[in-house]
């Protein structure tokens, strides 16, 4: 090989080697090649757009009047509850708490809101008694309201601090599910 022609083609393969990976990247997300990833991290289903409460209000377990303006400025685990959800409900209290319990350090962060239509049984409200948990008792209304603005009720929602749900499990979920969607949150979270 010529020698005066060596260092053209070298100069070309570096410019190739560089060119590659943004024209396969230009590819993948061209008409032509519809690149889906296969599975997503999230062990929630993604609500698109997110949800927000409709104006609500409630009591909750101190008599205090509640409104969903009090999701603010924290990740909020909140389990929505149906006519129908008493011993569903009753659970909640025990099965959130272990959610944010297993968040470790990053657990003050975290709070939890259950909304109900009725009272809860007596067990239930007792495990419900810390500053981090309320339980917000509906009116019929209100039940009714929730009922057409979350995709299914009776079920538990993750809400990020600005109130925005964005992630929703099965009423009964594995504690591992929410558990691990709400460390990854917590982990890359930035706080302004």
């Amino acid at each position: 090989m010529n020698t005066a022609r060596r260092p053209r083609l070298v100069l070309l393969a570096l410019f190739l080697l560089f060119l590659l990976p943004v024209l396969l990247a230009v590819a993948m997300h061209s008409v032509w090649w519809r690149y889906h990833p296969a599975a997503t991290r999230n062990h929630g289903t993604l609500l698109t757009p997110p949800g927000h409460l409709p104006p609500l209000a409630g009591t909750d377990q101190a008599g205090q009047p509640w409104t969903p303006a009090d999701l603010q400025d924290r990740w909020t685990l909140l389990g929505a509850g149906a006519e129908n959800c008493a011993a569903l409900c009753a659970e909640w209290p025990g099965l959130l708490a272990r959610i944010r319990q297993a968040q470790g350090r990053r657990r003050a962060a975290v709070g939890i809101v259950i909304l109900v239509p009725g009272p809860l049984p007596p067990a239930a409200g007792a495990a419900a008694g810390s500053t981090f948990m309320q339980i917000v008792t509906l009116p019929p209304e209100g039940v009714a309201a929730l009922g057409r603005a979350l995709p299914a009720v009776p079920a538990i929602y993750l809400a990020d601090p600005e109130g925005n749900i964005i992630l929703r499990y099965a009423a009964s979920p594995d504690p591992a599910d929410p558990g691990r969607d709400l460390t990854r949150l917590l982990t890359w979270a930035r706080r302004e």
